[in-house]
Protein backbone atom coordinates (compact mmCIF):
# COMPACT_ATOMS: atom_id res chain seq x y z
CA UNK A 1 0.00 0.00 0.00
CA UNK A 2 2.89 2.20 0.75
CA UNK A 3 4.66 2.04 -3.02
CA UNK A 4 0.80 3.15 -4.27
CA UNK A 5 0.91 6.06 -2.57
CA UNK A 6 4.29 7.01 -3.14
CA UNK A 7 3.69 6.25 -6.99
CA UNK A 8 0.37 8.57 -6.61
CA UNK A 9 2.29 10.98 -5.33
CA UNK A 10 5.40 10.92 -7.85
CA UNK A 11 3.52 10.41 -11.29
CA UNK A 12 1.86 13.64 -10.89
CA UNK A 13 4.81 15.44 -9.34
CA UNK A 14 6.60 14.48 -12.26
CA UNK A 15 4.14 15.63 -14.80
CA UNK A 16 4.23 18.82 -12.89
CA UNK A 17 8.15 19.44 -13.06
CA UNK A 18 8.00 18.25 -16.62
CA UNK A 19 5.29 21.25 -17.44
CA UNK A 20 7.26 23.66 -15.99
CA UNK A 21 10.58 22.51 -17.60
CA UNK A 22 8.92 22.06 -21.43
CA UNK A 23 7.30 25.73 -20.42
CA UNK A 24 10.45 27.57 -19.48
CA UNK A 25 12.41 26.11 -22.26
CA UNK A 26 9.77 27.26 -24.83
CA UNK A 27 9.56 30.60 -23.39
CA UNK A 28 13.37 30.81 -23.53
CA UNK A 29 13.34 29.44 -27.38
CA UNK A 30 10.44 32.14 -27.86
CA UNK A 31 12.31 35.23 -26.19
CA UNK A 32 15.20 34.32 -27.73
CA UNK A 33 13.62 34.58 -31.47
CA UNK A 34 11.68 37.52 -30.77
CA UNK A 35 15.32 39.03 -29.72
CA UNK A 36 16.37 37.96 -33.17
CA UNK A 37 13.62 39.12 -35.24
CA UNK A 38 13.94 42.58 -33.30
CA UNK A 39 17.70 42.86 -33.95
CA UNK A 40 17.11 41.72 -37.65
CA UNK A 41 14.08 44.58 -38.14
CA UNK A 42 17.25 47.14 -36.57
CA UNK A 43 20.04 45.88 -38.89
CA UNK A 44 17.32 45.96 -41.93
CA UNK A 45 16.54 49.23 -41.03
CA UNK A 46 20.11 50.19 -40.98
CA UNK A 47 20.89 49.09 -44.20
CA UNK A 48 18.15 50.65 -45.96
CA UNK A 49 18.73 53.84 -44.25
CA UNK A 50 22.26 53.38 -45.66
CA UNK A 51 21.34 52.64 -48.77
CA UNK A 52 18.92 55.94 -49.03
CA UNK A 53 22.08 57.45 -47.91
CA UNK A 54 23.81 56.48 -51.56
CA UNK A 55 20.62 57.25 -53.27
CA UNK A 56 18.84 60.12 -52.00
CA UNK A 57 18.65 62.99 -53.13
CA UNK A 58 17.12 64.82 -49.75
CA UNK A 59 19.95 65.14 -46.93
CA UNK A 60 18.84 66.02 -44.62
CA UNK A 61 16.14 63.17 -44.30
CA UNK A 62 18.43 60.77 -45.38
CA UNK A 63 21.01 61.90 -42.30
CA UNK A 64 18.24 61.41 -39.62
CA UNK A 65 17.33 58.10 -40.72
CA UNK A 66 20.70 56.97 -40.97
CA UNK A 67 21.48 58.23 -37.39
CA UNK A 68 18.43 57.13 -35.99
CA UNK A 69 18.99 53.21 -37.44
CA UNK A 70 22.74 53.60 -36.17
CA UNK A 71 21.75 54.86 -32.57
CA UNK A 72 19.49 51.98 -32.90
CA UNK A 73 22.21 49.65 -33.47
CA UNK A 74 24.12 51.06 -30.71
CA UNK A 75 21.34 50.00 -28.46
CA UNK A 76 20.25 46.11 -29.85
CA UNK A 77 23.71 44.86 -31.38
CA UNK A 78 26.53 43.42 -29.96
CA UNK A 79 29.99 44.70 -29.18
CA UNK A 80 31.32 43.22 -32.38
CA UNK A 81 29.25 44.73 -34.72
CA UNK A 82 29.21 47.97 -32.81
CA UNK A 83 33.07 48.28 -33.60
CA UNK A 84 32.83 47.65 -36.70
CA UNK A 85 30.22 49.27 -36.99
CA UNK A 86 32.20 52.18 -36.09
CA UNK A 87 34.84 51.63 -37.57
CA UNK A 88 32.71 51.96 -41.09
CA UNK A 89 31.65 54.78 -39.88
CA UNK A 90 34.68 56.74 -39.79
CA UNK A 91 34.82 55.44 -43.75
CA UNK A 92 31.34 57.03 -44.17
CA UNK A 93 31.08 60.34 -42.09
CA UNK A 94 30.77 63.59 -44.22
CA UNK A 95 31.32 61.38 -47.14
CA UNK A 96 34.94 60.22 -46.22
CA UNK A 97 36.33 63.35 -45.98
CA UNK A 98 37.19 63.02 -42.37
CA UNK A 99 39.00 59.66 -43.21
CA UNK A 100 40.74 61.07 -46.47
CA UNK A 101 42.02 64.13 -44.27
CA UNK A 102 43.39 61.63 -42.01
CA UNK A 103 44.84 59.22 -43.31
CA UNK A 104 45.92 61.07 -46.59
CA UNK A 105 43.87 58.50 -48.86
CA UNK A 106 41.83 60.04 -52.18
CA UNK A 107 38.40 58.95 -51.88
CA UNK A 108 38.05 58.07 -55.29
CA UNK A 109 41.48 55.88 -55.24
CA UNK A 110 42.32 52.35 -55.48
CA UNK A 111 43.31 52.07 -51.28
CA UNK A 112 40.79 54.09 -50.16
CA UNK A 113 37.65 51.92 -51.95
CA UNK A 114 39.33 48.84 -50.81
CA UNK A 115 39.90 49.65 -47.07
CA UNK A 116 35.96 50.86 -47.38
CA UNK A 117 34.44 47.24 -49.09
CA UNK A 118 36.68 45.67 -46.47
CA UNK A 119 35.17 47.53 -43.47
CA UNK A 120 31.98 47.02 -45.03
CA UNK A 121 32.67 43.51 -45.21
CA UNK A 122 33.65 42.97 -41.65
CA UNK A 123 30.84 44.60 -40.45
CA UNK A 124 27.94 42.11 -42.94
CA UNK A 125 30.02 39.42 -41.21
CA UNK A 126 29.58 40.35 -37.89
CA UNK A 127 25.64 41.26 -38.50
CA UNK A 128 25.30 37.74 -39.59
CA UNK A 129 27.56 36.31 -36.87
CA UNK A 130 24.80 37.80 -34.38
CA UNK A 131 21.81 37.17 -35.65
CA UNK A 132 22.41 33.99 -37.23
CA UNK A 133 25.87 32.64 -34.88
CA UNK A 134 27.81 31.13 -38.04
CA UNK A 135 31.03 32.47 -38.92
CA UNK A 136 31.45 32.99 -43.07
CA UNK A 137 35.06 33.45 -43.24
CA UNK A 138 34.36 32.91 -46.99
CA UNK A 139 32.04 35.99 -47.32
CA UNK A 140 32.91 37.87 -50.51
CA UNK A 141 34.09 41.50 -50.52
CA UNK A 142 30.70 43.75 -51.06
CA UNK A 143 30.05 46.56 -51.79
CA UNK A 144 26.51 49.49 -52.06
CA UNK A 145 24.91 50.25 -55.10
CA UNK A 146 24.52 53.59 -55.54
CA UNK A 147 21.99 54.55 -58.07
CA UNK A 148 23.37 58.27 -58.70
CA UNK A 149 24.97 59.11 -61.78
Amino acid sequence: MNTEIIIAIIAPSATVIAAFVTNFLNKNKALKFEKRKLKETYYTQFIKAFSDNLNLDDQDDRIKSLCYAHNNLLLIANVSVINNLQSFDEMIINNGKNYEIKEGIKRESKEYINEYNERLRKLMISIRLDLYGKDKRSYPIVFFKSNRK
